[in-house]
């Protein structure tokens, strides 16, 4: 009786171990599986721009949308300034401890005074490798000390749009010298149509006008940079004729009454597409898009030079870089960056600059399919400069001439106040 009690003991013993060991596995097995680490946060661009303009912001969307497909975990977030805010606020950013990382920089006195203040990092040596090899044009007015410091996504020149249906219906012929553009906007007013649209308001579009003139009166085309550098005095023939040509022009009804105080963006180009001036400068590759919009469909329009003052000289247009972008030295993710540019140079992206009338600013076999786009190439090719590299200048010769438009200021009067503003600079 003992020995079978005994092995009944032992047999049910075994049986709890068993069903024990039954349970500990399957809590093992029902046991939370450790929870997956969360996805790392995307790295964010933010890409600074004024160009919303026309193409620009499909372009710079085609950019970006190229991008992620090679950079999946970074994010590109495009802040629109307005133009007239736009190096102000940038400087007020900087001064703040924040900065952009995609910097579109206005080159000329903008970009001289980034850097200037030690902004801006050298892009000379990145140059040498994924990018093409730029036009020396291009580069010439992001050089500073040797350095390049911006990096060019595009080119323009400035040129005069023209409806050529008014002309067609006025019989009027593209004018080669001041002398015809005088008398054509002659034959515009008495059908009841204005000369050339400026906005001189914006301040940009008065200051290329003088520096159109200066191509035509300087024909070393060495003046400019040599004034604006201190070695040479503004007040010269040549600086003085450029500022007499203007006030020639105004007083002669060429621009419309009321220019000095007329924006770029809405009024001048209202007064192109609504057909109620039959020409537009400054005009580029910039602007097509939004003519293209804007215009009734049966309305056609093209390009010429600026008229030249003699029918001797040769004819130039004014241009550069349009758009540009540097890195700032303290900007964060400066590889992403530079990966960035390198896409937005390379051929594809050519393509799609020639695909929405703009110029790259490099060699490139593609064909533009429009004759505006290229007439506008051509004209690349007799750009002379439009800049001013020294802020406190370039800020006068544009309120200069709009001071000139309404008749405040005389041509001595102009380079005269050019010449006090210098006579401040510490060189």
């Amino acid at each position: 009786m003992k020995r079978t009690l005994i092995v009944f003991l032992v047999i049910a013993l075994c049986t709890v171990f068993a069903m024990a060991s039954i349970l500990y596995a399957g809590k093992k097995e029902a046991a939370p599986k450790k929870e997956e680490a969360a996805p790392a946060a995307k790295k964010v661009l933010r890409l600074w721009s004024w160009n919303n303009e026309g193409d620009y912001p499909k372009v710079f969307e085609l950019l970006i949308e190229r991008f992620k497909q090679t950079h999946p975990d970074v994010e590109i977030k495009i802040q629109w300034v307005p133009y007239t805010e736009y190096n102000e606020k940038l400087k007020a950013t900087i001064a703040a401890g924040d900065y952009p990382e995609i910097v579109e920089i206005h080159p000329g006195s903008p970009m001289y005074s980034l850097y200037k203040a030690g902004e801006l990092r050298p892009l000379t040596q990145e140059l040498k490798t994924g990018f093409p090899n730029f036009f020396e044009s291009a580069l010439a007015d992001l050089t500073f000390d040797g350095n390049v410091y911006s990096i060019p996504l595009d080119v323009n020149n400035l040129t005069v749009f023209y409806n050529k249906n008014i002309f067609k219906k006025l019989n009027l012929t593209i004018p080669e010298t001041i002398d015809d553009l005088i008398a054509i906007c002659k034959v515009l007013k008495n059908n009841g149509y204005l000369g050339i649209a400026l906005g001189a308001k914006d301040g940009w579009p008065a200051g290329d006008l003088y520096f159109q003139m200066v191509a035509y009166t300087d024909g070393s085309h060495t003046l400019l940079r040599k004034a604006d550098f201190g070695q040479i005095s503004w007040n010269r023939p040549e600086f003085i004729d450029a500022a007499l040509q203007i006030i020639r022009m105004n007083e002669n009804g060429v621009f419309p009454p009321g220019t000095a105080s007329l924006d770029y963006f809405t009024g001048a180009v209202q007064l192109f597409t609504q057909q109620k001036a039959a020409m537009f400068y400054p005009a580029g590759s910039w602007i097509v898009g939004g003519f293209d919009t804007q215009f009734p469909e049966d309305v056609e329009y093209g390009l010429f030079p600026f008229p030249k003052i003699s029918k001797v000289q040769n004819s130039y247009s004014t241009g550069g870089v349009a758009t540009n972008w540097g890195i700032l030295k303290n900007a964060k993710n400066q590889d992403l960056i530079l990966d960035f540019y390198r896409m937005a140079t390379d051929q594809t992206s050519a393509k799609i600059l020639v695909d929405h009338f703009m110029i790259p600013p490099y060699k490139v076999e593609i064909k533009a399919e429009r004759e505006i786009l290229a007439d506008m190439i051509k004209a690349q090719a007799i750009a002379q400069t439009r800049f001013v590299f020294t802020p406190e200048l370039h800020s006068q010769v544009m309120s200069g001439v709009q001071g000139l438009l309404t008749g405040e200021l005389s041509a001595a009067d102009f380079v005269a106040a050019l010449d006090r503003v210098a006579a401040t600079l510490k060189r």
